[in-house]
Protein backbone atom coordinates (compact mmCIF):
# COMPACT_ATOMS: atom_id res chain seq x y z
CA UNK A 1 0.00 0.00 0.00
CA UNK A 2 2.65 2.54 0.62
CA UNK A 3 4.74 1.86 -2.59
CA UNK A 4 1.08 2.67 -4.31
CA UNK A 5 0.68 5.99 -2.35
CA UNK A 6 4.75 7.25 -3.12
CA UNK A 7 4.11 6.56 -6.74
CA UNK A 8 0.82 8.05 -7.25
CA UNK A 9 2.18 11.07 -5.36
CA UNK A 10 5.08 10.89 -6.99
CA UNK A 11 3.34 10.66 -10.77
CA UNK A 12 0.96 13.66 -9.36
CA UNK A 13 3.97 15.96 -8.81
CA UNK A 14 5.47 14.74 -12.10
CA UNK A 15 2.50 15.93 -14.07
CA UNK A 16 2.14 18.99 -11.88
CA UNK A 17 5.91 20.06 -12.95
CA UNK A 18 5.22 19.48 -16.56
CA UNK A 19 1.81 21.94 -16.81
CA UNK A 20 4.07 24.58 -14.33
CA UNK A 21 7.02 24.43 -17.07
CA UNK A 22 4.75 24.20 -19.90
CA UNK A 23 2.55 26.95 -18.63
CA UNK A 24 6.29 29.04 -18.04
CA UNK A 25 7.22 28.97 -21.92
CA UNK A 26 3.87 29.96 -23.18
CA UNK A 27 3.33 33.84 -23.42
CA UNK A 28 0.68 36.08 -24.65
CA UNK A 29 -0.40 39.97 -25.90
CA UNK A 30 -2.58 42.16 -24.37
CA UNK A 31 -3.45 46.08 -25.58
CA UNK A 32 -6.10 48.53 -26.00
CA UNK A 33 -7.35 49.18 -29.75
CA UNK A 34 -8.64 53.10 -29.93
CA UNK A 35 -10.07 55.43 -33.57
CA UNK A 36 -7.77 57.87 -34.71
CA UNK A 37 -9.41 60.54 -32.20
CA UNK A 38 -7.95 58.46 -29.38
CA UNK A 39 -11.63 57.01 -28.25
CA UNK A 40 -11.01 53.99 -27.40
CA UNK A 41 -13.34 51.19 -29.29
CA UNK A 42 -14.90 48.02 -28.10
CA UNK A 43 -16.21 45.03 -29.66
CA UNK A 44 -12.70 45.12 -31.99
CA UNK A 45 -12.08 41.71 -33.62
CA UNK A 46 -8.79 40.52 -32.39
CA UNK A 47 -7.43 37.16 -34.21
CA UNK A 48 -3.71 35.86 -33.37
CA UNK A 49 -2.52 34.18 -36.71
CA UNK A 50 1.56 32.53 -36.95
CA UNK A 51 3.58 34.49 -38.72
CA UNK A 52 4.50 31.69 -40.77
CA UNK A 53 1.11 30.65 -41.91
CA UNK A 54 -2.54 32.10 -42.49
CA UNK A 55 -3.92 29.78 -39.60
CA UNK A 56 -5.56 31.75 -36.18
CA UNK A 57 -4.39 30.88 -33.11
CA UNK A 58 -6.66 32.66 -30.85
CA UNK A 59 -9.34 35.43 -30.91
CA UNK A 60 -11.32 37.69 -28.75
CA UNK A 61 -12.53 40.67 -28.93
CA UNK A 62 -12.18 43.92 -27.04
CA UNK A 63 -14.50 44.81 -23.93
CA UNK A 64 -16.20 48.00 -23.37
CA UNK A 65 -13.13 49.89 -22.70
CA UNK A 66 -11.09 48.70 -25.58
CA UNK A 67 -9.04 46.35 -24.09
CA UNK A 68 -8.11 42.57 -24.77
CA UNK A 69 -6.01 39.90 -23.62
CA UNK A 70 -4.98 36.38 -25.32
CA UNK A 71 -2.89 34.26 -23.14
CA UNK A 72 -1.13 30.86 -24.04
CA UNK A 73 1.02 31.75 -27.01
CA UNK A 74 3.64 29.39 -27.64
CA UNK A 75 6.96 31.30 -28.29
CA UNK A 76 7.15 32.22 -31.82
CA UNK A 77 6.06 35.37 -34.17
CA UNK A 78 2.77 36.13 -35.02
CA UNK A 79 0.56 38.63 -36.48
CA UNK A 80 -2.48 40.61 -34.30
CA UNK A 81 -5.39 41.52 -36.55
CA UNK A 82 -7.91 43.94 -35.61
CA UNK A 83 -11.15 44.43 -37.36
CA UNK A 84 -14.27 46.05 -37.00
CA UNK A 85 -16.63 47.37 -39.53
CA UNK A 86 -16.51 50.70 -40.60
CA UNK A 87 -12.58 50.87 -40.24
CA UNK A 88 -9.97 49.72 -41.70
CA UNK A 89 -8.23 46.25 -41.02
CA UNK A 90 -5.04 46.62 -39.00
CA UNK A 91 -2.35 44.23 -38.16
CA UNK A 92 0.70 44.32 -36.15
CA UNK A 93 3.50 41.79 -36.07
CA UNK A 94 4.76 40.67 -32.32
CA UNK A 95 7.27 37.87 -31.04
CA UNK A 96 6.23 35.89 -28.17
CA UNK A 97 9.79 35.32 -25.75
CA UNK A 98 10.71 33.62 -22.57
CA UNK A 99 6.85 33.50 -21.67
CA UNK A 100 6.46 36.97 -21.66
CA UNK A 101 3.39 38.98 -22.13
CA UNK A 102 3.42 41.33 -25.28
CA UNK A 103 1.72 44.56 -25.42
CA UNK A 104 0.46 46.70 -28.07
CA UNK A 105 -1.54 49.55 -29.01
CA UNK A 106 -3.32 49.94 -32.48
CA UNK A 107 -5.33 52.71 -33.90
CA UNK A 108 -8.01 52.05 -36.33
CA UNK A 109 -8.34 54.47 -39.09
CA UNK A 110 -11.77 55.02 -40.86
CA UNK A 111 -12.60 52.85 -43.86
CA UNK A 112 -13.13 54.06 -46.85
CA UNK A 113 -16.60 54.15 -47.20
CA UNK A 114 -18.96 55.08 -49.75
CA UNK A 115 -22.41 55.12 -50.56
CA UNK A 116 -24.53 55.40 -53.43
CA UNK A 117 -27.59 57.00 -53.91
CA UNK A 118 -29.88 56.55 -56.67
CA UNK A 119 -33.39 58.41 -57.81
CA UNK A 120 -35.09 57.96 -60.73
CA UNK A 121 -38.76 58.84 -61.37
CA UNK A 122 -40.87 58.08 -64.08
CA UNK A 123 -43.06 60.14 -66.45
CA UNK A 124 -46.15 61.56 -63.86
CA UNK A 125 -49.06 63.29 -65.80
CA UNK A 126 -50.89 66.18 -63.58
CA UNK A 127 -54.46 67.19 -65.18
CA UNK A 128 -54.45 71.17 -63.52
CA UNK A 129 -57.38 71.44 -64.94
CA UNK A 130 -59.42 69.18 -63.04
CA UNK A 131 -58.00 68.36 -59.55
CA UNK A 132 -59.54 65.27 -57.99
CA UNK A 133 -59.13 62.51 -55.71
CA UNK A 134 -59.87 59.54 -56.15
CA UNK A 135 -59.87 55.75 -53.65
CA UNK A 136 -60.13 52.54 -55.46
CA UNK A 137 -61.59 49.89 -52.85
CA UNK A 138 -61.35 46.15 -53.83
CA UNK A 139 -63.94 43.75 -52.58
CA UNK A 140 -61.48 42.18 -50.12
CA UNK A 141 -60.98 46.06 -48.73
CA UNK A 142 -64.77 45.88 -47.78
CA UNK A 143 -65.37 42.87 -46.24
CA UNK A 144 -62.47 43.98 -43.69
CA UNK A 145 -64.26 46.72 -42.58
CA UNK A 146 -65.04 47.06 -39.08
CA UNK A 147 -68.56 47.56 -39.03
CA UNK A 148 -71.53 45.93 -38.29
CA UNK A 149 -73.92 46.22 -41.54
CA UNK A 150 -70.61 45.91 -44.06
CA UNK A 151 -72.30 49.05 -45.92
CA UNK A 152 -70.19 50.78 -48.29
CA UNK A 153 -71.30 53.77 -47.21
CA UNK A 154 -69.03 53.79 -43.94
CA UNK A 155 -66.22 53.20 -45.94
CA UNK A 156 -66.54 56.21 -48.11
CA UNK A 157 -67.82 58.40 -44.76
CA UNK A 158 -64.12 57.33 -43.30
CA UNK A 159 -61.80 58.54 -46.04
CA UNK A 160 -60.73 62.18 -45.44
CA UNK A 161 -62.46 65.19 -46.56
CA UNK A 162 -65.85 63.47 -47.13
CA UNK A 163 -69.15 63.75 -44.84
CA UNK A 164 -71.78 62.50 -45.08
CA UNK A 165 -75.37 61.49 -43.10
CA UNK A 166 -74.73 57.74 -42.70
CA UNK A 167 -77.72 55.11 -43.35
CA UNK A 168 -79.09 52.90 -40.03
CA UNK A 169 -78.51 49.69 -42.52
Amino acid sequence: MGYLRSWTIGLMAWLLCGAALQAAGDGGVTGTVADQSGARLPGVGVQVVAAAGARALASTTTDAEGAFRIERLPEGEYWVEFVLAGFARTRQKIAVVGGATQSVTATLGVDGLSEAVRVSAGDVRLDVDRPTLATTFSSEMLADVPSPSRNYTHVIVAEAGVSAPLPDR
